[in-house]
């Protein structure tokens, strides 16, 4: 009987929160992860290669997978060739257990290409698409909530003095809580069936001025010309953005949030709830 859903990531933050929901949906998690994890009572831990016949007979119990696993450093040449590869290595053990269906999650503006970190993300989209499987992929906003890798970061620069803020700050963001993301990401593994792109986006946009004003308080901020953070991320891997952190917030992408509310039927928290 297929009553559990395999997280690749599992140990990431997503990946955390997201085991979190699916225990209190009384969902039995199969966490795929290429090390050590603390697991609860109820979750199945599979350390090693995705494609391994342990892997398969604990994926044979599931409805379907949702796939986490990515790099973390954008910048990382080697790491754009590990997200596709990683998707690929997904859909093949995904076919060889018979896992009805993959959720992936990629990045919101993977379809504009302009970055190696978006075409890395746009390859893997069109190897879980293409796979001949039941899918959905959801390119995802920044996720906040408690720890978020942003607010982490916004709030670090605060500490130590002034939050960097490139260009002029103007660009736009549309962050969703963590909570939201899982219940999303949760619904739909739990839905059968589906061939669909969705945009993981909150109800509401904002300018990353006014968000790091908000998390970092009043006088923090700092602005710095575009160029100089570019440079700066070209030169030193210590910068506080790297290149395409940067692209990524130029880019100023935002989502189709009504869709996915109504694809999702759920309620979703404001901004005021991720501060």
């Amino acid at each position: 009987m297929r009553d559990s859903v395999a997280v690749t990531g599992a140990s990431g933050y997503v990946g955390r929160n997201l085991r979190r929901h699916l225990a209190r949906r009384g969902v039995r998690a199969v966490c795929l992860t290429r090390g050590p994890l603390a697991a609860r009572a109820t979750e199945a831990v599979v350390a090693g290669p995705w494609e391994s016949a342990r892997a398969a007979h604990a994926l044979r119990a599931c409805r379907a997978m949702v796939h986490l696993a990515g790099v973390g450093r954008h910048s990382d040449p080697g790491g754009h060739a590990a997200n596709a590869a990683l998707a690929a290595a997904a859909v093949r053990a995904c076919r060889r257990a018979r896992v009805p269906k993959i959720v992936f999650v990629s990045g919101l503006g993977a379809d504009s290409g302009a970055t190696g970190y978006f075409a890395s993300k746009l390859a893997a989209e069109r190897a879980v698409s293409r796979s001949g499987i039941a899918h959905a992929i959801f390119r995802a906003s920044y996720i906040m909530g408690r720890g978020d890798a942003l607010s982490s970061k916004i709030r670090r620069m605060a500490r130590a003095g002034t939050v960097a803020v490139p260009g002029t700050g103007r660009y736009l963001l549309q962050p969703i809580h963590v909570d939201d993301a899982c219940a999303v990401l949760a619904g739909e593994a739990l839905r059968p069936g589906s061939r669909r792109t969705l945009d993981l986006v909150g109800p509401e946009r904002v300018t990353y001025a006014r968000l790091a004003a908000a998390l970092a308080g009043p006088g923090r901020l700092r602005r710095v010309p575009m160029e100089s953070a570019l440079r700066e991320a070209a030169r030193s891997a210590r910068a506080p953005y790297d290149l395409d952190e940067l692209a990524i917030l130029a880019g100023g992408f935002v989502g189709d949030h009504e869709r996915l509310r109504r694809a999702a039927r759920i309620g979703f928290v404001g901004l005021r709830s991720m501060l």
